[in-house]
């Protein structure tokens, strides 16, 4: 039988090896234990962040640039767009849509005072489509709702004046670029979507008068 003898510093040092392995352990449970608590606390923060107060839909009135009055008998607006309800389409989510808007438009901002003339308004088209941009990818981040998005808006007009003997019409388009911030709240992203929408009717109204005023000039009253 062979004896192995061993030195009490051999003791020590065994010892010593022994408690820095678990030291290593202990210290490394106690920082994933602190980590998960310190991004438990932010995300549960980010989530009871306080609201911001009620949206109320406000719809845009045109009166900044003033009423066309046009030498005409009627005038009639014509909603032939689609609205999608297919990803990334997001325009039936809208508090406000552009229908309303156009629709409004065309009884408040154009004017018939007689004439042989009929004018008609038609919305052919419609549209807001959403694209999620890219984020930080760290840890808490993943804490977050949702990412930041971009709304792009779209709508497509067609105004069309009618005699017995003569027809004439000018096409209207426009496009508007918006962006929500990361984690918004549904009242906040109401405010942003309400703004998506009139910003865009105002950019049509500004273009709408300008091509008539050209394009219609003889059957406008200046």
């Amino acid at each position: 039988m062979v004896m192995r003898i061993v030195s009490v510093a051999d003791l020590i040092r065994e010892e010593l090896s022994r408690f820095g392995r678990r030291s290593r352990r202990r210290r490394f449970v106690v920082g994933l234990v602190v980590w998960f608590v310190v991004a438990l606390v932010a995300g549960l923060s980010a989530s009871c962040a306080k609201p911001s107060p009620p949206y109320e839909t406000v719809q845009l009135d045109f009166k900044e640039g003033g009423a066309l009055e046009i030498e005409a008998s009627a005038i009639s607006f014509v909603d032939e767009s689609v609205i999608s309800t297919r990803p990334p389409s997001v325009l039936h989510q809208f508090p406000l849509n552009f229908s309303l808007g156009m629709k409004n438009w065309t009884e408040n901002q154009l004017v018939a005072v007689g004439g042989e003339a009929t004018v008609q308004v038609k919305l052919n088209r419609q549209s807001v489509v959403v694209e999620s941009l890219p984020t930080n990818q760290g840890f808490f981040d993943r804490f977050r709702t949702e990412s930041a998005r971009k709304y792009v808006a779209l709508v497509d007009v067609t105004i069309t004046l009618e005699t017995e003997s003569r027809k004439l019409s000018h096409a209207v388009s426009g496009v508007y670029e918006a962006h929500e911030a990361e984690g918004i709240d549904e009242n906040d992203r109401a405010r942003l979507q309400n703004r998506v929408v009139n910003e865009l009717l105002r950019k049509i109204d500004f273009e709408a008068k300008q091509g008539l005023r050209s394009e219609f000039g003889e059957f406008i009253v200046f």
